[in-house]
C-alpha cells in the first residue's frame, strides 16, 4: 500500500502524541515537528505509511533521547488484558467453533483504548458479537489451516497480544507449529520480544525477531530467519492494519490478513467501514 494524502496529517498526529507522552517543552516540540514535516515532504510517495512512520519515530527518539516512550503503556496494556485470560479462554472453549471465536477475538482485541487508563472488563467481550465482518474468508482459512503444519503469525500491538496468545493456544492444540513474529525494535505500542515473553507466547509458539523497526513489516531490514518463514511457512497470519499496509502486495499463497479497519484509506481499499472486521485471504481481495 502506497502512502495516501490522508496519511500525512495522521503521521504528524502520531508524532505529536508521542511527544506528548515523552513530555517536552513547546519550543523543542515545535522544532521536532518542523523536522518531521521536512521528512514527510522528502519521503517517496510510493512508500507504505509504516515505512515513513519509522523515520518519524527515529527523529523523535534521536531528538529527545527516549527510545521507547510507550514502554509503560504497553506493560499496563498487557497486564490489563492478561488478568482476564482465563475468562476469555472459557468463552472460547464454550463456543460451538473455538477456532472462529478465538480468531474473531484476536481481531477485535484492540477495541479498548488501553493507554487511556480505562479498565477492560468481561462486559466488553459482548461487544465482539456486534462488530460487522466486512470480509469473511473464514471458510478458506479453515481449509488452508487443515492443510498446513507450520504457521507464521505476525503480531501487532501490546494488550491485544493476550488475544493473540489465546488464538495461538487453539492453533497449537491442533498440532500446528507456530512462529510468532515481533518487531525488532520498540516502535509506538507494537509488540517486541519482551511483550511476547511477558504474556507467555513462548509456551505455545517460537518467538521470532522480524528485525522490523516500523509499525508493520519492513522487509528491507527484516532478518533472514523472518524472510525465510514468510516465504516457506505453510500459512501466514498477518495481524493488524500496519502489517496489512506493508504486506498488501506481497505475493504468496495462504496469506491471511486479520484486522479491524482503523482509517478511511484502508476502508476504501477494502471496501469496508472504519471498525469493520476483516478476515481476508490475500488473493481474494
Amino acid at each position: 500500500m502506497e502512502i495516501h494524502s490522508e496519511c500525512y496529517p495522521c503521521l504528524v498526529k502520531q508524532a505529536l502524541d508521542t511527544l506528548k507522552i515523552i513530555g517536552i517543552d513547546e519550543e523543542l516540540k515545535k522544532s521536532i515537528i518542523v523536522e518531521v514535516l521536512v521528512q514527510l515532504a522528502s519521503s517517496p510517495t510510493n512508500y507504505p505509511p509504516p515505512y515513513v512512520s519509522r523515520r518519524i519515530y527515529s527523529i523523535c527518539a534521536s531528538r529527545t533521547g527516549i527510545r521507547d516512550p510507550y514502554h509503560e503503556i504497553k506493560k499496563k496494556s498487557n497486564l490489563m488484558v492478561f488478568g482476564l485470560l482465563s475468562l476469555l479462554r472459557d468463552k472460547v472453549k464454550q463456543s460451538e467453533d473455538p477456532v472462529f471465536e478465538a480468531l474473531r477475538m484476536t481481531i477485535v482485541g484492540n477495541i479498548i483504548d488501553y493507554g487511556a487508563g480505562r479498565s477492560f472488563t468481561l462486559e466488553d467481550v459482548s461487544l465482539f458479537d456486534r462488530i460487522p465482518i466486512a470480509i469473511n474468508h473464514y471458510d478458506y482459512f479453515i481449509e488452508d489451516l487443515e492443510n498446513s503444519s507450520t504457521i507464521l503469525y505476525i503480531g501487532d500491538n501490546a494488550g491485544e497480544i493476550v488475544f493473540d496468545r489465546l488464538f495461538i493456544e487453539v492453533l497449537s492444540n491442533l498440532n500446528k507449529k507456530v512462529y510468532f513474529a515481533v518487531r525488532g525494535k520498540p516502535i509506538i505500542n507494537d509488540i517486541t520480544m519482551e511483550d511476547a515473553i511477558f504474556v507467555g507466547i513462548d509456551r505455545y509458539a517460537e518467538i521470532v525477531d522480524s528485525g522490523s523497526d516500523a509499525p508493520g513489516v519492513a522487509l528491507d531490514v527484516a532478518t533472514p530467519r523472518f524472510k525465510s518463514l514468510l516465504d516457506k511457512a505453510d500459512l501466514v497470519i498477518s495481524k493488524g492494519q500496519g502489517n496489512f499496509e506493508t504486506l498488501e502486495n506481497y505475493k504468496r499463497d495462504r496469506l491471511y490478513f486479520l484486522l479491524r479497519v482503523k482509517c478511511e484509506v484502508v476502508a476504501k481499499i477494502l471496501k469496508a467501514k472504519i471498525g469493520d472486521i476483516i478476515i481476508a485471504r490475500s488473493d481474494k481481495i
